[in-house]
């Protein structure tokens, strides 16, 4: 809450794709209302921690309504479609960030960030402000039926369900399936 302006963030995660979908709403009145957004990205595998490295291309590509990363040539893009007003590029390291729980396992636990840009949305003029981020080319016009379709899919989960408790658990155990080639799994540290 932000001078009688009221800032909501939803995050979904799109289930078989490499794809989230991250939503900023303003509530309540407010003249000037501006977002900035600085992502920040480790572009690496679940087993590995990032620091910071000459290899990473700082390099961006900014369109109108999407920016594309190619951190590490041996990696897919990274794909930022947005609903923003202006989008720049900074090509800044954030330092040493603690992952609390990694640490009382006795994993490596400090991580550095790349940050590839900055996305600037005018919250007075549209109430939304929508990034997606994917290794596919996705457009943020798109935000709202990935959110339904997701919510439809997820709420379909729960129609065998004979009470709340089955539903809750359906829904958990459902967010731990991968697919590995044709075969479906759940990964060991799941």
């Amino acid at each position: 809450d932000v001078a009688g302006v009221r800032i909501e963030k939803r995050v979904v995660m799109i289930h078989g794709e490499n794809t989230v979908v991250i939503e900023y709403s303003a509530r309540g009145q407010g003249a000037g209302v501006a977002l900035e957004l600085r992502p920040l990205i480790a572009f690496r595998d679940y087993h590995s921690t990032t620091r910071a490295n000459s290899a990473l291309n700082k390099a961006v590509q900014i369109e109108a309504d999407r920016v594309r990363l190619a951190p590490y040539g041996d990696l897919p893009a990274l794909y930022l479609s947005h609903n923003g007003a202006a989008v720049s590029a900074t090509g800044d390291w954030y330092f040493n960030f603690e992952y609390e729980i990694e640490k009382l396992r006795g994993l490596d636990s400090t991580e550095d960030l790349f940050q590839p840009c900055l996305l600037r949305f005018d919250l007075s003029t549209n109430s939304r402000a929508v990034v997606v981020a994917s290794l596919e080319p996705r457009l943020a016009t798109l935000a709202t039926p990935m959110i339904k379709r997701e919510t439809a899919r997820r709420a379909a989960l729960c129609e065998a369900a004979a009470d709340p408790v089955d539903c809750a658990l359906a829904k958990a155990a459902d967010q731990f399936i991968v697919t590995r080639g044709s075969h479906k799994s759940v990964l060991a540290g799941f």
